[in-house]
Formats: structure tokens, sequence, C-alpha cells
């Protein structure tokens, strides 16, 4: 027998459900290894669907037989719930016509609906607070928490027609939909400017005088440490030319302000910042300047992490997780600097700086990143640089912070569509 409270709401009487009484399969994920060949389908992991969207390129392979693929193959509407780790409840939505064939990892659990529950709908009541209590309650603080499918779809969940499930998911969607289209735009954006970069400064074929490519055109070139680059130009350490700040906030010394943090988890996910009241933040942070750069120190051989902050268009509030190196550069050099950071030559030589006894946390020190030498252009090309590709950084940062009220107004309106609450019209 089900489980079932009614429950009055602003849509009239609707049924609280516990969620396991209307999943047709709960299922453990594959016990195997991924593989090191590039054959067979993905095999999806904790680790895969803590990003959203998933990055599918980043998904191993799994080699597996014919009778476990039939057992442990994704289909569209399927559910993955993370059980274990500090990823414990993360959830993530599988279509297959929009990714690929992919098995899941055992430390997954598959959940599969029976139709009276819309798969998307649960997928975004997983996210919601409700839930996210639910799991705080399971784990209890435990050390190495993990929970079991028992006691991750022991929660209830409210229970709407399907239609009216789908209306709410709608709406939801409409705007993690807007969310992702930023995070493409922003994505071209920066590859743009990476490109440019690499023409200019790495190829050496900036405008000359003619406003023709320096080095296809006969520009002198002369001999360095790095090998040869432009007359006029020089080799320079970080530390000659960019700030590092130090400067340290408390935030909770602030318990009512509101402050834009920047961390890891927010620019893995969104790419953009948390708002979150002093409060709610129990260690120092770094308070950004204007026109700064983050870039991570933590493994950045596994991670590239790097984040154009106008601090004054978040209002002065924003601040950053330490394990991220604040650099601050002049204005003139404000866009090279930035595309510096993101060039993978560039950026690989920084991360090999990185040291740790273990390969979870490796760290790149700040001192020793100021030691960190680079083909330093001349003021025109920087500036003529910075012309061209700081409307592409404004750009970037606008859709950061429309990224966030967005995610802000999904966040609000989710629990209240979903307690019935808020009416969908």
């Amino acid at each position: 027998m089900k489980n079932t409270n009614n429950n009055q709401t602003e849509i009239g009487e609707v049924s609280e459900v516990l969620l396991q009484d209307y999943c047709d399969v709960i299922q453990y994920g594959y016990t195997q290894s991924a593989s090191e060949k590039e054959v067979g389908p993905k095999f999806l992991r904790i680790t895969d669907i803590q990003n959203k969207p998933i990055n599918w390129n980043e998904v191993p392979y799994c080699e597996i037989s014919e009778k476990d693929l039939k057992k442990y193959l994704l289909e569209t509407g399927d559910i993955v719930i993370a059980r274990t780790g500090a990823s414990t409840g993360t959830n993530a939505i599988y279509d297959s016509k929009k990714m690929p064939q992919s098995v899941f990892a055992s430390y997954l659990i598959r959940l599969k609906l029976n139709e009276e529950f819309d798969p998307l709908y649960v997928h975004y009541f997983l996210q919601s607070p409700f839930y996210k209590e639910h799991i705080a309650g399971i784990l209890g603080g435990s050390a190495q928490p993990n929970a079991n499918a028992q006691q991750l779809t022991n929660v209830q969940i409210t229970k709407f027609d399907p239609d009216y499930q789908r209306q709410i998911t709608t709406v939801l969607s409409s705007l993690d939909d807007k969310i992702e289209l930023n995070r493409r735009m922003n994505k071209t954006l920066e590859d743009m400017g990476k490109t440019l970069f690499k023409r200019w400064f790495v190829n050496f074929e900036f405008p000359n005088e003619e406003g023709k490519p320096y080095k296809s055109s006969g520009g002198g070139m002369v001999e360095s440490k790095l090998g040869e680059i432009p007359q006029g130009w020089k080799i320079k350490d970080l530390g000659e030319i960019f700030e590092i700040n130090t400067k340290s906030i408390n935030p909770s010394k602030h318990p009512d302000q509101v402050f834009w943090h920047f961390s890891i988890p927010s620019y893995d996910q969104y790419g953009s910042p948390t708002s979150e009241a002093g409060i709610t933040i129990k260690s120092n942070k770094t308070q950004i300047q204007d026109r700064s750069i983050l870039v991570s120190k933590l493994n950045p051989k596994q991670e590239v992490r790097v984040w154009s902050v106008y601090a004054g268009s978040w209002g002065g509030n924003a601040i950053s997780s330490t394990e991220f190196i604040n650099f601050v550069p002049d204005g003139k050099d404000w866009a090279f600097a930035n595309f510096l950071f993101r060039n993978e030559d560039f950026y690989n030589r920084f991360a090999d700086m990185s040291t740790g006894s273990t390969g979870s946390r490796q760290r790149v020190r700040p001192t020793e990143a100021k030691k960190l030498n680079f083909v330093y252009p001349s003021e025109h090309a920087r500036l003529l640089f910075n012309s061209v590709i700081e409307p592409v950084l404004v750009e970037i940062d606008k859709n950061a912070r429309e990224t966030m009220v967005l995610k802000e107004l999904r966040d609000s309106l989710l629990p209240r569509l979903m307690s019935g609450k808020l009416r969908v019209n």
C-alpha cells in the first residue's frame, strides 16, 4: 500500500507520496572500472554528474559484456543519483537523443519512474531544498558520507497531475536553457579571444604599422630565452608586471551583508558566483579588487579555471575562495593578461609549478608563480589588443551576471512551485 498524505495548497488539494513507491526500478550501478580504451559505451560516474551540463568528452569508456550492457544501459528518462561522498544526492537525467550511449557506475543508483511521475519533474525535485534537507538528515555530518538506495528514495514528494508536473518543468527548464545558452555564448567569446591572442602573441602576426601580419610581412625578430620574439618586445616575470592581491576579509563578521562568492564549485557549475550572506560563510576569503584575474592554484593540471572579474559590476562585494590566486594587472595589460592565462602553452607551464603530496591536493604557490616568465609585447600591441578584446570580456561578464540572476530566480521558484505555494500561470 502506498503512503499518501493530502495537503491543501494554492492549486487545491495535492498528495504527498513516497518517491520509492513510484519507481519501477531502483538499481545500483555497474561494479567495474573505466576502460583506458576508447571503445564501448561511456561509463558515467559521480565526478561526471557534478558538472552541469555533463562534459561527455571527459567521461571514460567501459568494456562490458552484452548481458551486462542490457542490464546497465541508461535509457531516456532514467535518473542517476550519487550515493556516496560529498556529492551524495547529486543527480542527472539521461536523454538518449542528446547524450552518447552510456552505462552507470557502482556509486550511482538508477531510478526508472512509473507513468504517474514526469522524470524531469523528479530531476528538479532532487535539486530542491526539501531533498537537500533529506540528504543532510541521512548523512548527519558523517566523516565518510554515503547512503543506500532505500534512504535516497524514502522521501516525500508532491504528486501533481502529470500535465501540471510538465507545466512546472517548462518554467524551470526555460530558465536552465537560458543559463546554458549563456554558458555556450561565453565559451564562444572566450575561444575568439584565445584564437586572436595566439595569432598575435604566439605566432606574432599582430598588425604592423601598415595593418599587415607582422612576422609574415618580414617584421624583425630577435633571439630570447623563450625563442625568437619581435624586436622591442621583452621577457618578463609575472611578479614584475602583475600584483597579487591577498587582502583578506572574514565575511562572518558582516553577517547581514550579501557577498558575491567566486568559488571553485560555482565556477565549475555555472561560471558565475553565488550570492551568499556573510553569516553563512565560515572561513576567510580574498576581497577582489576591480579588474582581477582569478586563477585556481588547486590541481591546475586537472582543471583549468581562469575567471575575469570586473568587481565593480558585482556591487563591490565580490570575494573569492583562497584557492584562487588573485592577479591584478595594469589597465593597459587587462585583456592581454586575461588571455595570457588562457593560452594553453603558458597555462601548462603555470600548472607544472604545482606541488603537493597527493595528486588530489596539488597547488601552485603564489610566490613561485611570480617567477614564471613570458613574452611581454610592446605597449602598442597590448593597447590594440585591449581595444579589440575588452568588449568581449565585458560581454562575458554581463552574461555571467545574467546567469546569476536566472539561477537565483530558478532556485526561488523551484520550492514554491513544487510545494504548490505558487501556481504556474
